[in-house]
């Protein structure tokens, strides 16, 4: 690009955030939003050198460091508090070196996680108490540990198999780093491994979701059986049961159970918390499933987790469980468009590449239905961009 075309574009990008920003203090949404920020984002990278480029992707490593190193050590959680803190403060709170809280501090004011109020002192943001939150820190607990030591090896990986995807979570890169082991395998020998995990899946399951969004009645359709001990709906994979707790909240007057089916290890932590009205199951998804003519069998971000032969597995267990007719499976996941791919969903992507799963596109997804005999009926937008809710019956 020449001189003369770099300003021409950064002329129309100029333009283009000047219509964003109307649009945003217009409406206020969430997709104006993200509109807004994406022409930003390509406002930035247009301006951005090669070398500007180069040492972004080197120093991408340093943000994350120095917020697990902030939250481990209480100074996050400290500045939540009330009143801005000196380092001298945070020193003393938490017996650390004022000198190492100044560098560390230093870097997250410039990258606005906390706020620089004066000289070597520092304010809570909004952005500060997502990494306090419980869920969110044991997510960032969970990627330092489980995601990001895969990714460092991922070179030596693909080298090593000649740049092939692994064909199964067992030939993956994370056994590849880790004795043969899976991440489910570790989360057995260690408990907690599973409550990180845990946690960090109901965290992301608070906000916009199918079951505020999408039309419950025409989800679930007329001649849904007026039947209390039927089984409505069945959540496999559920977690802590978040979601069916939010849908019982929210439908009451749906007749039939809601059933949450996870690992045995899962399951326990669940009964640990209030499940008022949902019941919990342990099960495992690549056996027979035990509930037969459910309404719905419900899988939300599960099968990114898995490869193909596995969801094929997984869904075979399913479809041989539905009354033709009557039941359907509901797949909350990412739908990847076939270009244009945003930053976010690449990444995620590639983060399921260190298990063998992945995320997948419209003809993925037909494809893999298709190969258990099972095809797409409906497809609800959850969020923009990618996430949807697709309503899946016998083919």
């Amino acid at each position: 690009m020449t001189a003369s075309d770099k300003k021409d574009e950064v002329h129309r990008l100029m333009k283009d955030l000047e219509q964003a920003a109307t649009a945003y203090a217009d409406h206020s949404d969430d997709d104006a939003r993200r509109e807004l920020r994406k022409v930003a984002l390509k406002l930035a990278s247009c301006l951005e050198t090669p070398v500007d480029s180069h040492d972004r992707t080197l120093f991408e490593p340093h943000r994350s460091a120095a917020i697990r190193v902030a939250s481990d050590a209480g100074w996050l959680e400290a500045l939540t508090h009330g009143k801005p803190l000196s380092a001298t403060e945070l020193a003393e709170k938490t017996g650390a070196q004022r000198s190492l809280v100044v560098r560390i501090m230093r870097l997250l004011a410039a990258e606005d996680v906390v706020a620089e109020v004066d000289t070597e002192t520092y304010a809570a943001t909004e952005k500060t108490m997502v990494h306090i939150n419980w869920g969110w820190r044991d997510g960032l607990i969970h990627f330092f540990e489980h995601v990001s030591p895969v990714l460092l090896k991922l070179p030596e990986y693909f080298a090593s198999n000649g740049y092939k995807e692994p064909e199964d979570q067992s030939h993956g890169p994370y056994p590849f780093i880790s004795d043969g082991k899976t991440f489910w395998d570790r989360a057995v020998e260690q408990p907690i491994l599973q409550e990180h995990f845990d946690n960090f899946m109901t965290a992301q399951r608070v906000g916009p979701n199918w079951i505020d969004i999408c039309p419950i009645d025409e989800v679930f359709g007329p001649g849904l059986r007026n039947d209390p001990d039927a089984v409505l709906l069945i959540d496999i994979g559920g977690g802590i049961g978040h979601d069916m707790k939010y849908f019982r909240s929210k439908h009451s007057r749906l007749p039939g159970r809601l059933v949450v089916q996870d690992l045995l290890a899962t399951i326990d932590y669940a009964r640990q918390q209030p499940h008022e009205g949902v019941e919990l199951q342990p099960y495992d998804m690549f056996t027979a499933q035990p509930i037969k003519g459910a309404r719905a069998y419900y899988f939300r971000t599960v099968f990114h987790d898995w490869d193909d032969a596995s969801c094929e597995k997984a869904l075979q267990n399913a479809a041989a469980a539905m009354e033709r007719g009557y039941s359907r499976i509901l797949i909350n996941e990412r739908v990847l468009p076939e270009k244009g791919v945003s930053s976010l969903d690449c990444v995620v992507d590639l983060t399921m590449l260190t298990m063998a799963g992945k995320e997948r596109t419209r003809a993925e997804w037909d494809e893999l239905l298709g190969s258990v005999g099972l095809r797409i009926v409906k497809v609800w937008t959850v969020t923009e961009p990618t996430q949807r809710l697709m309503e899946v019956d016998l083919a």
